[in-house]
């Protein structure tokens, strides 16, 4: 990546998330790398050396030779987000820590600070009830807090570099200072420790607060000195060029496509391969034989394989073709949100619905009491704002009271999950199979979904995890060509009541009464 993105000249990134996936109903996991904060710390380490070089005698590992430039997030972690709802949203602002794991979370922030990471992202989050250290932590945005950024990062753990809000802290998600001025948020973030407003650009206003004294010319300087410093070190003053011929031989050439096929490959986690009837186990797929598929599957790629195909998606469910003569089935079933666009916090169908609320608090914020609709928190709402801060819920998730739907038996039966082929799709083409072991599931884990005992997907002979891969990586393990390496990143649970019952901020669910059907780390072979 660092090869291509420096040859057409792509020096910075606001990435990658350094973020724990601790709370599988948190929508923003497929971006974690994992739940395992040791693991996360040695892939952190290992992407600030890579892609930006050797650490100086600064603290910073920026050079003319370094390809990108990160911006670690979100700091202190935006996993634990309470009941998953993200921070984007209003009725989603708190942080919450019910394992005592502050700390867990922070431990892949210090390695991407020991190894140098150009710049650290807060995330919008206020925490809840946190003391860590012996430091009880204001209910204020992360970028606000003085905690947080000045004495956490800075002091504690000795971050240099400079501090890059998220996009719209000040206009739109000053969470914990709703009711103040857009001067004093700017002030408090500012002050707080933050160099740039991500969306923020009223000059100003700044201007403005330098002269009123509220904040001083010297912390502005501050500012504007850490965030030029990397062009310096990375040389753009000097030569801020690329050469296109370059450009046109590195970006997408074979030997990088192979890198990725290769990664997507090794990435694939096989949870379940079990013997068929006939005595072998579902996967490999035999040379030459009947294969039936289903879902997002290139026809023309399985038939590369050697197999000969029945392609069971039709346009019109009732001209789908059976699946009984077939000697095996392939389905790739993915799952996604829908119908969530329709939500307006401010319309009694959606966000002020009292058939739907928010059991989420935070002292002092209006419409987070614990008793009001999901919508109740909104500036549209509390302060008469002319826009309403969470409509259409464009950053992404369920609609709020369907968070911890995450079973496919639930999603199927949700207003906003569309699982594809649908789940009795799925089951009608397992009951046609006169052995239901000759079922191979590819699920595309986006978040940690339950394979929970009712959808029946369990009955398969074989199921693959994926992460995001083509149909020639899934074909090289299916057909054997490749054996499965990958070991999960999180673990899954079987039932949603351990979704409901997991701790935000820890791994795993050893809390629950059911605990995990996989553990973190789980992967078979062949």
């Amino acid at each position: 990546m660092g090869e291509e993105w420096k040859s057409i000249g792509l020096r910075g990134m606001y990435g990658y998330m350094a973020d724990l996936s601790t709370e599988p109903r948190w929508y923003r996991a497929h971006e974690t790398f994992t739940e395992d904060a040791d693991l996360n710390s040695n892939i952190m380490t290992s992407l600030v050396e890579n892609l930006q070089g050797p650490v100086d005698e600064d603290g910073v590992s920026l050079s003319p030779d370094t390809p990108v430039a990160l911006t670690m997030k979100h700091f202190p972690g935006g996993g634990p987000q309470e009941l998953g709802l993200d921070a984007h949203y209003s009725f989603g602002k708190t942080q919450v820590y019910p394992g005592d794991g502050f700390g867990y979370h922070l431990k892949p922030f210090e390695a991407a600070i020991t190894a140098g990471v150009s710049s650290i992202m807060p995330y919008y989050g206020a925490p809840v009830d946190v003391t860590y250290d012996g430091v009880s932590y204001d209910q204020t945005g992360m970028a606000f807090s003085n905690q947080i950024v000045n004495d956490l990062l800075r002091d504690k753990l000795g971050f240099k570099g400079y501090v890059n809000s998220d996009t719209g802290i000040i206009n739109d998600r000053a969470w914990g200072l709703e009711d103040k001025t857009i001067p004093e948020r700017v002030a408090a973030a500012i002050n707080g420790g933050t160099d740039t407003l991500s969306g923020f650009h009223d000059v100003k206003t700044i201007t403005d607060l330098v002269d009123t004294g509220l904040v001083t010319e010297e912390r502005v300087t501050l500012a504007a000195e850490r965030l030029v410093d990397p062009l310096f070190r990375l040389g753009l003053f000097e030569n801020p060029y690329v050469d296109p011929d370059e450009a046109g031989e590195t970006v997408g050439n074979e030997d990088n496509r192979e890198v990725g096929l290769d990664l997507q490959r090794k990435s694939a986690v096989l949870l379940q391969n079990e013997d068929t009837a006939s005595g072998s186990k579902a996967l490999p797929l035999k040379d030459g034989s009947d294969v039936y598929i289903l879902g997002d599957i290139n026809e023309q790629t399985v038939k590369n394989y050697g197999y000969n195909v029945t392609n069971g998606n039709t346009e019109n469910p009732a001209d789908r073709p059976s699946a009984a003569d077939s000697d095996s089935v392939v389905i790739s079933v993915t799952a996604n949100n829908a119908n969530t666009a329709s939500y307006k916090s401010n319309d009694p169908a959606t966000g002020l619905n009292p058939d739907y609320i928010n059991p989420v608090t935070l002292e002092g914020v209006a419409g987070l009491d614990g008793t009001s609709p999901y919508g109740a928190a909104d500036a549209c709402v509390t302060s008469g704002a002319p826009a309403c801060t969470d409509d259409g819920l464009r950053f992404g998730g369920s609609l709020p009271w369907e968070s911890s739907v995450l079973d496919f038996s639930g999603m199927a039966e949700s207003q906003s999950w569309k699982i594809t082929p649908s789940l009795e799709t799925i089951k009608d083409v397992m009951a046609e199979v006169d052995d239901p072991s000759k079922v191979v599931l590819h699920v595309y884990f986006r978040q940690p979904y339950v394979l929970d005992e009712a959808s029946g997907l369990r009955g398969a002979g074989a199921i693959v995890a994926g992460f995001g891969m083509s149909d020639t990586a899934l074909f090289d393990i299916l057909s054997g060509k490749v054996s499965p390496q990958g070991k999960m990143p999180f673990a899954l649970a079987g039932t949603s009541l351990a979704i409901r019952e997991q701790f935000s901020d820890l791994p795993g669910y050893e809390e629950t009464t059911d605990g995990a059907l996989y553990p973190f780390g789980f992967g078979l072979t062949f």
